[in-house]
């Protein structure tokens, strides 16, 4: 048996085996052992190479004296383990502790004496790595609450003899941040969006911030404390790739497709602007993409981008040269985020010329950190500044919308999402290249809905190398998300515990799951939330990770509870328990059928278009399901009193017709997920106009037009109509 190789996998934090949704164990083989192994650097070639990788990283912990992070909460006693090498160890000697905090530099003190820890701690015992004996002893150092050590992150410091030890210390707060009406008990009402959908005779064929404030007075009107919209994260120009807004370039920055060029001063004053937008053959490219049926994120980019370049070339004749205010703003801006920043920039800049995928770049390129990029870097000075330039006026504009909505009055305002993980050839990879496990793919194992399981296109971070940094990315990206947002959504929230890898191939035979340090990456959300006075959403749906739910319900970071997935029971207290108020509901979401859609079996419809069923059977067999679901639903409808005055949802020779979608249908499901015990009830913008098209079919690429559907209709339309008020007037007579 290979010994060590299963001992390496688990310091390296991957599961020998997971159950899936059927109750079925999969046992981790050796083969995805080596694989996963090897894309986290580690070699794995023979079971000798395997106990000199394992006593390696064992020999570097333990050396190190003290564990690279460790995270308290609330007022605990902050426990670290402290390894000191038999040879080291003097009888009588003292460990002395200090505690930097970031910011301020000043130390907490604290000393020990190692006899005294030796004779009263049980839990002293012995370790050895590449033939080094090493003592083990379990330190509780400081009472957080009684010395009054306030929430943040800190650097602990371990002295014996002539050695300092450091590790990383994360201090959070007992629970999440709640906003004030959250506190109050309050049920709030939100509207969800895809902004990208937007219609208007004013933007550039992609809907853009200036439409989202455009709507938000409405919103507010109808009772509405929050506005969810899809992960903002900036594109692979052209759109020529995947255009889906959970796989992007970068997690922390905006996409610069969403600014509303209209509002801007280099837009209005740069005659070249102006001089395009007479010209006719440019003011019929504007309107072929606006009445396109989807969205042509090509033409988008040519059109936007031919505007935004000549707004910068206005912007540094006419500031940078000058040293205006304008320019200094945004010289502080570049310097406010450093590095990050202009690494974006940097990489969006490369791939004006060369295929999206770093790897194949080749001429040192494909090293963020190499010398050939700091020299293409300064050749090209003006061409990555010009990107920098367009992420100011976006990450402005966007905390407007914000500023906006809670001027408004708005409990929350903006809802932002942050996807489950970087994109493989994104920046972020990119950048901290020694953070990810190239090679391997995020996805799903199979289930009954996608026999096939799902591969997303993201690079999975290495668990050990992420507390070896500090959490630096996953903080960085934390930070940058919540700043501007009144909450957030984390997509696939079981990645603050495990993720599910693939290594190419069936994903029940080359997939696994690899555990991540759960505590500390829940107390960094937690902190951040504070920090940043931001509810935040843990997407749960899906297979949950043993006591994953109970320790986020304990951190107050809601979960996620979608009405079609929770089986609805005909008694109200039943139904009531399946949603409890730290829960943010829905009817569906954006990988799901609307209302309307769902009662049609648009969804299936669709996966069997795409060849999503491997077999006829599976297909037939979800017909079945969704005839008994139907029935479920009418009479959940009949039970709760979820109908609309007028409809003809009541009449039941209707309710099971699988082609027609009775009028009124989507008010009932919409009246049951007000009827919930969920603090925040979100509706789909789509369900206010009985949409039955599906914004994306999870699992495709070229199959169907993801992520490019466009909302039924226009802005002006939505405020005219007055359906938004009629929609939202109906459901606050249920949110008691």
């Amino acid at each position: 048996m290979a010994k060590w190789l299963e001992r390496l996998a688990g310091v390296a934090g991957i599961a020998s085996s997971y159950v899936d949704k059927m109750r079925v164990v999969h046992e981790t083989s050796f083969a995805v052992y080596r694989k996963f192994l090897s894309f986290m650097g580690y070699d794995v070639s023979s079971e000798k190479s395997c106990r000199a990788e394992y006593e390696q990283e064992m020999f570097n912990l333990y050396s190190r004296g003290i564990g690279y992070s460790c995270s308290v909460f609330g007022d605990k006693t902050v426990l670290i383990k402290l390894w000191v090498p038999e040879t080291e160890y003097v009888y009588g000697m003292s460990v002395c502790f200090s505690l930097c905090y970031e910011d301020s530099g000043n130390d907490v003190d604290g000393v020990c004496d190692i006899v005294r820890i030796l004779k009263c701690d049980d839990n002293v015992c012995y370790r050895n790595a590449k033939g080094k004996r090493f003592f083990e002893y379990n330190f509780r150092l400081w009472n957080v609450g009684k010395c009054g050590i306030k929430v943040g992150y800190y650097i602990v410091k371990v002295k014996y003899a002539d050695k300092i030890c450091e590790s990383f210390l994360i201090v959070a707060p007992d629970k999440a941040y709640l906003p004030k009406a959250i506190e109050e008990n309050k049920k709030l009402l939100g509207v969800g969006l895809q902004l990208y959908g937007l219609k208007s005779n004013r933007n550039f064929g992609i809907g853009d911030f200036g439409d989202l404030v455009k709507i938000l007075p409405v919103l507010k009107d109808s009772g509405c404390s929050l506005v969810g919209i899809n992960p903002l994260g900036p594109m692979y120009a052209g759109g020529a790739k995947d255009v889906s807004p959970y796989r992007t370039l970068s997690r922390e920055y905006v996409n610069y497709l969403y600014i509303d060029l209209r509002r801007e001063m280099d837009f209005k004053k740069s005659k070249a602007v102006q001089n395009l937008m007479k010209k006719p053959a440019f003011l019929q490219k504007i309107k072929k993409i606006q009445q396109a049926e989807f969205i042509d994120y090509s033409l988008v980019f040519d059109v936007k981008l031919s505007l935004l370049r000549l707004m910068y070339k206005y912007f540094y004749t006419n500031e940078i040269l000058v040293g205006s205010k304008r320019a200094l703003d945004f010289k502080c801006f570049k310097e406010g985020e450093g590095k990050s920043l202009m690494n974006l920039c940097l990489y969006e800049a490369l791939l004006e010329d060369r295929v999206p995928n770093s790897d194949t770049w080749g001429s040192g390129l494909d090293d963020c950190e190499s010398l050939e990029v700091k020299k293409w870097s300064a050749k090209h000075k003006t061409k990555v500044d010009f990107y920098a330039y367009v992420h100011w006026i976006a990450e402005r504009q966007l905390k407007d919308v914000q500023d906006s909505a809670k001027n408004l009055g708005m409990n929350i305002g903006m809802y932002l999402d942050i996807p489950v993980g970087a994109a493989s050839d994104g920046v972020e990879v990119w950048q901290d290249r020694k953070l990810y496990a190239k090679g391997a793919d995020v996805g799903a194992p199979p289930d009954t809905i996608r026999p096939k399981g799902q591969t997303w296109g993201l690079c999975p971070p290495i668990p050990l190398e992420q507390s070896k940094s500090r959490y630096v990315a996953f903080r960085r990206m934390i930070v940058k998300n919540m700043q501007y947002a009144g909450a957030v959504r984390i997509d696939h929230s079981f990645s603050l515990s495990r993720l599910f890898w693939v290594a190419g191939g069936d994903g029940a035979k080359c997939g696994a799951y690899v555990n991540y340090n759960f505590k500390d990456l829940v107390a960094i959300v937690c902190l951040e939330s504070w920090r940043n006075k931001c509810l935040v959403i843990g997407e749960d749906l899906g297979n949950a990770p043993a006591g994953f739910t109970s320790v986020m319900k304990n951190r107050a970071i809601f979960g996620n509870r979608v009405l079609y997935r929770r089986l609805p029971k005909n008694d109200k207290v039943e139904f009531a328990n399946l949603f409890p108020y730290y829960s943010l509901c829905q009817v569906g979401t954006h990988d799901q059928a609307t209302s309307c859609g769902f009662w049609v079996g648009e969804d299936i419809e669709r996966n069997r278009q795409c060849g999503l069923y491997p077999q006829e059977e599976q297909y037939l067999a979800n017909l079945k399901k969704r005839e008994k679901e139907r029935v479920e639903f009418f009479e959940l409808f009949s039970k709760m009193g979820a109908f609309e005055t007028g409809t003809k949802l009541k009449d039941v020779s209707l309710f099971n017709d699988s082609k027609v979608s009775p009028k009124g249908v989507e008010y009932s499901f919409n009246i049951c997920g007000a009827m919930t015990d969920s603090a925040i009830f979100l509706v789909r913008a789509d369900d206010i106009y009985a949409g039955v098209v599906m914004q994306n079919v999870p699992g495709t690429v070229d199959e169907y037009p993801n992520w490019r559907v466009r909302f039924p209709v226009s802005i002006d339309e939505m405020l005219r109509d007055g359906k938004i008020s009629k929609f939202f007037n109906v459901l606050k007579k249920y949110r008691k």
